[in-house]
């Protein structure tokens, strides 16, 4: 919507509990994660793996309060290395809860109570905030609202079977209350209000020039700075149809309002660059349609391709990701530099077989993954960029 995204932000989430300790983050993860990047801005969050959730149910309140203390200093660490290295934009997540629900239907062990240490790591993470002077975003208290209304219903909510790890319509709740945080409840993609009897008008977050009225039509150019959110995809459906009351993203941050006042009565067809959108009354005009769900608004068509080629991306995305943080194991054990691919392979197969599949068939091609990735980013981007149009706002014939 208006985000303004800076050209490399980075994402620095689950770095603590996945073989280095909180202590060694910093040491063996930032250099590869963080300044070989060289940020200007960050989203920092800790919490979902950072607080031991595999010692849960068992292990005693010490051990379990000594996990959630390292955690918090890790973060700490984080943050300070940030700011050493120049950057000042930082935004922290509290982590998302844990879906302990005794009523969810998986294989997967519950690690009762891991909830509950993620709401006492959100309370360090909101502390270190205020602390720092940082922006923070509220996951945790979001989704453990959306699981506790839904603790009867024994089927996935909004994490996946593992219980840990958001499923879609969990990474759709996650980014409305980032844009809801950091660019309010109320904020929109673009408005324009226009009246028809003097051609004077306003537009917010939108360029609109060449206003025009003849024979009771009237016409403009309009070019929105943002697109709206694509509303064909399963999380925005998903969240609206079953979490309606904790994300309502369509009435509260989805708008793309046209209002046209002092138009004689009567309906009228809106058209962009000669395509219809709809027809409306001239007083639902005054007071003001929302457009940016409409199917045929060109900006939600193009905002539907960029969601494709977002989801067609995240398949080899993944891939390079796993890729990063495997040759990031292998610099920290001295066994990517000087080393021949066989010798990688035979380390991996002694000490990290769980990631050894994925880099034996995909280093080989990693390059070219990564020029795919990188072409899709390019083309996702192109097509984001909003366009100019011209609108036009015609009586029905009677």
């Amino acid at each position: 919507m208006m985000t303004r995204y800076p050209q490399n932000p980075v994402d620095v989430a689950n770095c603590g509990d996945d073989g280095d300790t909180a202590a060694g983050f910093m040491s063996k993860r930032f250099k590869y994660e963080v300044q070989e990047k060289e940020p200007i801005a960050a989203f920092v969050c800790f919490g979902a793996n950072d607080g031991g959730y595999t010692i849960y149910p068992d292990a005693d309140d010490t051990t379990k309060a000594q996990k959630i203390s390292e955690a918090r200093n890790n973060l700490e660490k984080v943050i300070k290395g940030l700011k050493e290295e120049g950057v000042e934009d930082i935004t922290l997540l509290t982590p998302v809860t844990y879906d302990d629900r005794e009523s969810f239907e998986t294989t997967i062990t519950n690690r009762l109570g891991y909830g509950d240490a993620t709401a006492l790591i959100a309370v360090n993470v909101l502390a270190l905030a205020e602390e720092y002077d940082l922006k923070v975003v509220d996951t945790n208290t979001i989704t453990n609202a959306i699981l506790e209304a839904n603790k009867d219903s024994g089927v996935e909510e909004i994490f996946q079977t593992d219980r840990i790890h958001p499923n879609t319509r969990g990474h759709f709740v996650i980014a409305s209350k980032i844009i809801e945080t950091l660019y309010g409840a109320d904020s929109i993609v673009a408005s324009v209000d226009i009246d028809a009897h003097d051609l004077d008008f306003y537009a917010e977050n939108a360029d609109v020039s060449a206003v025009r009225a003849e024979d009771g039509a009237l016409s403009y150019t309009y070019k929105p700075y943002s697109l709206p959110m694509g509303v064909d995809n399963a999380g925005y459906k998903a969240v609206h149809e079953r979490y309606g009351d904790y994300v309502n993203f369509t009435d509260s941050m989805n708008n793309e309002i046209i209002r046209i006042t002092n138009l004689a009565d009567g309906d009228y067809t809106i058209s962009f660059d000669g395509v219809a959108i709809g027809q409306y009354s001239a007083q639902d005009l005054a007071e003001g349609i929302n457009i940016a769900t409409n199917p045929l608004n060109p900006g939600q068509i193009a905002a539907k391709e960029v969601i494709d080629m977002l989801m067609t991306n995240v398949y080899n995305f993944q891939k390079v990701r796993v890729l990063e943080i495997v040759e990031g194991r292998l610099k920290n054990a001295g066994m990517f530099y000087d080393t021949t691919f066989e010798e990688q392979i035979d380390w991996l197969s002694k000490n990290d077989t769980y990631y050894m599949s994925n880099f034996k068939d995909c280093y080989p091609v990693k390059s070219q993954l990564i020029t795919l990735t990188n072409n899709v980013k390019k083309s996702t981007h192109a097509k984001a960029q909003p366009t100019e149009h011209i609108v036009t706002v015609t009586p029905v014939a009677q």
